[in-house]
């Protein structure tokens, strides 16, 4: 029992980050399109010509729009991602025993976001990305101890 509880607590904190960030980054946006801030170009000029600017794949939106979407649309996967991981962790964590590739998923999941954050983003979302994706990691060392044909009431 303490094996399976340690698994899911495991999943769970690596789940929070991915959760908190995408709710930030949801948040951080629609204060954007208030008042320029955190996800806004700090370049007024570059701010407007973002407002004004056409996509050539439509001239139906503009650069701003386009931006504005993309990241309210990548804060709400990844805050889906979090909590989907959090969710499956709390209530369904068998799943991870009998299906054993849900776990390296998630964890390659992580690290894709991960290998985003140090490429493009900054080191802030890469470190508690990397928190995240050890938890997940340390998760999965554990289920590969468990057996996979025992009965729920015995873990």
């Amino acid at each position: 029992m303490a094996t399976y509880n340690l698994a899911k607590t495991f999943l769970v904190l690596g789940a929070i980050p991915f959760l908190l960030l995408g709710l930030l980054h949801i948040v951080l946006i629609i204060l954007d399109i208030k008042k320029p801030g955190a996800l806004s170009p700090d370049d007024k000029h570059v701010r407007i010509a973002m407002h004004y600017t056409r996509l050539r794949i439509s001239s139906q939106t503009t650069m701003w729009k386009a931006w504005t979407g993309l990241n309210v649309s990548h804060g709400a996967a990844q805050a889906i991602f979090g909590l989907w991981t959090m969710l499956m962790s709390l209530f369904h964590f068998d799943a991870f025993l009998y299906y054993r590739l849900l776990a390296p998923l998630i964890i390659f999941a992580g690290l894709y976001y991960g290998w985003l954050a140090i490429k493009y983003w900054f080191k802030f979302p890469a470190i508690l990305i990397g928190l995240g994706v050890g938890c997940f990691g340390t998760a999965y060392i554990i289920i590969l101890t468990m057996p996979v044909n025992m009965p729920l009431n015995q873990i």
